[in-house]
């Protein structure tokens, strides 16, 4: 889609000024239209608060409407948003729901969280956010969402 390649370009400032705010209008109407990469960038520009107001509940929206749409990065990382309760009332149940779908397209992550959970592991009120990749959702543009999908860098 045009409009995600044309966000892709703002966010990394190729062939056009790095402008996060141009990014994630882009990213939006392409997200409406329903392209799925499109919604996990911009519930990635969501949580980190990159050309908009950093928002977790709409991160947790986009994210999981990249999910639906069958992105394994995007269950991966709703997952540790029900997880860790972020953007969303914490759920581990809906977290292993999501861990799972995500370790049954091969992410390799959500297969730890998975077996994890199984484990009994509970989210940590000190530690950093789990199985929300390092909040690596995005860890750069280029790498992607955890596994090309077109994340954001901060």
């Amino acid at each position: 889609l045009a409009q995600h390649k044309l966000g892709l370009l703002y966010t990394m400032g190729l062939d056009v000024g790095k402008d996060f705010q141009a990014a994630a209008e882009w990213m939006r109407r392409a997200a409406e239209q329903d392209h799925a990469e499109s919604q996990a960038v911009l519930a990635t520009m969501y949580f980190k608060g990159q050309g908009v107001e950093q928002d977790e509940a709409k991160a947790a929206e986009w994210m999981q409407a990249a999910a639906e749409n069958g992105v394994p990065d995007a269950m991966h990382n709703l997952g540790g948003f029900f997880f860790n309760g972020i953007g969303v009332q914490q759920d581990v149940r809906e977290a292993a729901q999501w861990f799972g779908k995500a370790a049954e397209a091969g992410h390799r992550e959500a297969q730890e969280m998975l077996i994890s959970i199984q484990k009994g592991a509970k989210p940590a009120a000190e530690a950093p956010p789990m199985g929300v990749a390092a909040l690596g959702i995005g860890a750069d543009v280029n790498g992607g969402l955890n596994g090309g999908h077109g994340g954001v860098d901060k």
